[in-house]
């Protein structure tokens, strides 16, 4: 299988080395992009992106709205989330989109379903939607930001 380098996006956190992953698809044929950084830093995802193995270090998974991210931990490792939320706390940084009406709003549901979802489990697909959390700002572009580590 052939392998590509890829960088993921940062936005902020301590700088680290990127790192080659094969290129995975799904069961639909659809490529998935395997990233991983390693220290602690965010993974934005604005495609299906799988998340490998952040070992024991704290790591962000920031999701755009209406896309999808796999948290994975390797084996006997398991998810634990310490924070997710929905909504928008940043500006234009993350996911600049000219729908962008507010920067303080949190669906009040993200937390707990994140959690509920993920937490002592190994892999984890979540996906940032108005569906799955509510619309806690209508008509501006949110995202969701999980906060976890592998333990």
């Amino acid at each position: 299988m052939a392998k590509k380098r890829r960088a993921a996006s940062r936005t902020g956190g301590q700088r680290g080395q990127n790192e080659e992953i094969p290129q995975k698809k799904d069961g639909a044929g659809r490529k998935r992009t395997a990233k991983k950084t390693q220290g602690v830093g965010h993974v934005v995802a604005e495609e299906p992106v799988e998340t490998t193995d952040f070992s024991s270090v704290s790591a962000n998974v920031i999701v755009c709205e209406g896309k999808l991210a796999y948290i994975k931990c390797s084996y006997p490792s398991k998810i634990k989330v310490s924070s997710a939320t929905y909504g928008r706390t940043t500006d234009k940084s993350i996911f600049p989109h000219p729908a962008i009406h507010t920067t303080d709003c949190r669906s009040s549901t993200s937390d707990s379903k994140v959690k509920a979802m993920c937490n002592g489990k190994r892999i984890c697909r979540v996906k940032a939607g108005n569906g799955q959390f509510g619309d806690p700002c209508s008509g501006t572009h949110k995202y969701l930001e999980v906060k976890y580590k592998c333990v």
